[in-house]
Formats: C-alpha cells, sequence, structure tokens
C-alpha cells in the first residue's frame, strides 16, 4: 500500500477527532459503556475483504479505501454485540453521520451573496479547490453561475471497490451522508441529485444550487 499522504493523514487526523467519538457515542447509547469499549477495540482491525483486493492502484483509490475500510470495520465491530444484520444497520447509519461531518470538516459553503459577487473565474478556482479535497470521484466539466452550479461525477471509486466487493449494498450510506449535508438547515446550498452511478446511471449529476432566502 502507498504511504500515508497528506490526503489520508487528513482521514486518520479526521478519525481521531471526529469519526471514534461518534462511533463511542452511538456504541455507548447502544450497548452501555462497558461493551462500547469492545467495539472500539473491534474497530482497529482492519478489513479482510479489502485486504483481499490486493494493493490500491493510485493514492485516490487508497483515499476511498480508507473510508470503506471504516465501515467494513464498523460491521465487524458491532456484529459480535449486535448482530450481522443490526450490525449493518448501525454502521450504514454511523456512515452518514460521520460522512456528514467529514463534509462538513472539509467545505466552507460562501453566502450567497458573496458567491453572487465572485466572478466566474473565481467560483471556478473555489469549487477546483473544493473538489480537490475529495479524491473519491473524476469529475467532468464545472458549470457556474450566480445562483449555483453543476458537474457530473463520470468515476467513482466507491462505486468499483464495492462492486469488486460483492457489496453495493453499502454505497448508499455514502450517497445519504451528500444529501444529510446538504439538507441540514444550516447549509445555504441545497443538493439535486437526479442520476447516480450507484443506482446503476452513467454518472452522478450533481446539482447545486443556493436556497431561497428566509422570510
Amino acid at each position: 500500500m502507498p504511504p500515508l499522504g497528506a490526503g489520508r493523514l487528513g482521514l486518520v487526523a479526521f478519525d481521531l477527532r471526529h469519526g471514534l467519538p461518534l462511533v463511542w457515542r452511538e456504541a455507548r447509547a447502544r450497548l452501555g459503556a462497558w461493551r462500547a469499549l469492545g467495539v472500539l477495540w473491534r474497530l482497529g482491525r482492519p478489513s479482510a475483504a479489502l485486504g483481499a483486493l490486493g494493493p490500491p492502484e493510485s493514492a485516490a483509490e487508497a483515499f476511498t479505501r480508507h473510508q470503506l475500510g471504516g465501515r467494513l470495520r464498523l460491521e465487524a465491530a458491532f456484529a459480535p454485540a449486535l448482530g450481522l444484520e443490526p450490525a449493518r444497520a448501525a454502521a450504514a447509519e454511523l456512515a452518514v453521520a460521520v460522512g456528514a461531518r467529514f463534509l462538513a470538516s472539509r467545505l466552507s459553503l460562501p453566502t450567497r451573496a458573496r458567491w453572487a459577487g465572485w466572478s466566474e473565474e473565481r467560483r471556478r478556482v473555489f469549487v477546483a479547490g473544493a473538489l480537490a479535497r475529495f479524491q473519491n470521484a473524476e469529475v467532468g466539466a464545472i458549470e457556474v453561475g450566480p445562483d449555483g452550479l453543476a458537474f457530473d461525477v463520470r468515476r467513482c471509486h466507491f462505486v468499483s471497490l464495492c462492486a469488486a466487493l460483492g457489496r453495493p449494498d453499502l454505497l448508499e450510506a455514502f450517497c445519504d451522508a451528500d444529501a444529510r449535508f446538504f439538507g441540514d438547515p444550516a447549509s445555504p446550498v441545497a443538493l439535486r441529485r437526479p442520476e447516480t452511478l450507484a443506482t446503476g446511471g452513467d454518472r452522478c449529476a450533481f446539482r447545486l444550487g443556493y436556497k431561497a432566502p428566509k422570510a
């Protein structure tokens, strides 16, 4: 496996600061403090399923494997205490919560007024910089306007890795994390995504627009 780059080091820092506290709170609420400690202990074990795929082909794939591995380790960590299917449900819910928190940690969305006041070039620079913080996907052309932006994801490493694992069911939580982040009332931007690779589409059509000002 490639050495930890800046992107994956950032993931490790996020796990320690945000991910693990979320897991601890959920495990303690479900199981009590003592059994929750067992969940955290088992969480440190690497995912055998991902390891069986061989080394990642790129730094972007390694970045995605880190996140996907967390989801698989959550299932394995909760399974002895909850059983397989409840463990998968708990892991899915945590993956949504952690994913939304990850987006919040990496995206500082400009206000509607600030975005509208930027030039087209300034908007493009901002979007390119924001997308560079997420190495899971390959993005096509980006369209920007005074009210929002649009882009298509043509390749997603989550999709290819979950297919290789025979676990397409894992994809929903990663998509739902986007929906939860942008659906938060505090987000000035709303997400519309009429087509996704995860549901068999040719692309993930991200359409992001500023919400109407509150009356």
